[in-house]
């Protein structure tokens, strides 16, 4: 089973080289960025984020994909599961391009990224981190399944941010 898939309206694929400057635009677009601002990377910070990316895909056989809207083939967005240092944890993740948001893609995507790693691995437990006051991506994650399971500080976060809520999909049985 493949993480790659269409949606009803979204193609979910590996990234390649080639996808740096569409990486790089919707990356450093401070509107994708608002509730958390101290993330946003520079376009060397994008370089290396990406270049991991792909090898994550290399390594494991999954990670961040991109996501295209089927009906144009244009880039959306990004998403997926990576590995986090506990090596059974998932970090779910999606991103939109500012005009694409609005079109429940969010919900679209991370429903597929959900059922994918379920799928293919079902003995990892999947976590997003958000911050509560991003009530979109607070949305999409209860609406991919993920329930609020406590809070933590992030580690790009200054002194005085709030920490994150921790979504974690439940287990299946």
């Amino acid at each position: 089973m493949s993480f790659e898939r269409e949606t009803e309206h979204l193609r979910l694929r590996r990234p390649v080289p080639e996808d740096l400057a569409e990486f790089t635009a919707l990356h450093t677009d401070p509107r994708t960025y608002e509730h958390a601002p101290a993330s946003m990377p520079t376009p060397a910070q994008c370089r290396e984020r990406l270049a991991s990316y792909l090898l994550d895909w290399e390594e494991f056989g999954f990670g961040y994909l991109a996501v295209e809207e089927l009906a144009t083939g244009r880039l959306v967005g990004w998403g997926g599961v990576r590995l986090t240092a506990t090596d059974r944890t998932l970090n779910l993740y999606y991103r939109l391009a500012h005009d694409a948001l609005g079109r429940g893609y969010g919900r679209e995507l991370a429903r597929a990224i959900v059922a994918a790693a379920r799928e293919t691995l079902p003995d990892h437990s999947i976590q997003a981190n958000v911050k509560r006051h991003n009530r979109a991506s607070m949305a999409t994650a209860l609406a991919a399944g993920l329930v609020e399971v406590g809070e933590r500080p992030h580690p790009e976060d200054g002194p005085d941010d709030p920490p994150s809520v921790i979504l974690e999909a439940p287990p299946v049985a």
